[in-house]
């Protein structure tokens, strides 16, 4: 994202959340947004924003928005289970395993030999929240590594 886009960002969070900053306040929160957003779409964190104003009360932090930037590549944690499903039917039906995410690659590893047994509402629970969780390791290991900009 270039400053100019990174402007407008800022400039479009303090609008949506009726925020009027002073000049000096703005310059420094530039300086810090550019800081943490710089290296993401601009037009993803802008639909973020969006996304965020019509639930929020209050302006998420810059790191929120680092968050949920990440969270956007990955499968939600049904989309990952059906994965894990299809996977499991081709193997049984003696095709070549369906593809899946990395990610959700990453949680089967996890697993071990008994994910492709998982088929019940508990065993889905189970692997929901090992992916859940596995996600949540991932992105926060990328939000600490943060690039300067």
């Amino acid at each position: 994202m270039t400053k100019d886009e990174l402007i407008d960002i800022v400039d479009h969070a303090n609008s949506v959340w009726g925020r009027d900053v002073y000049a000096e306040q703005l310059k420094l929160q530039r300086r810090a947004w550019f800081e943490f957003l710089h290296d993401l779409d601009f037009t993803e964190v802008k639909q973020i924003i969006n996304r965020m104003a019509l639930s929020r009360t209050y302006q998420p932090r810059i790191g929120e928005i680092r968050v949920e930037a990440f969270k956007i590549s990955y499968p939600s944690a049904m989309e990952a289970w059906m994965e894990l499903q299809n996977n499991r039917a081709a193997v049984n039906n003696g095709a070549d395993g369906a593809a899946m995410a990395p990610m959700t690659v990453k949680t089967v590893r996890k697993l071990g030999s008994q994910a492709m047994g998982l088929q019940t509402n508990s065993d889905r629970d189970k692997f929901i929240d090992l992916y859940e969780r596995t996600v949540t390791q991932e992105i926060e290991s990328l939000c600490h590594t943060v690039p300067i900009g």
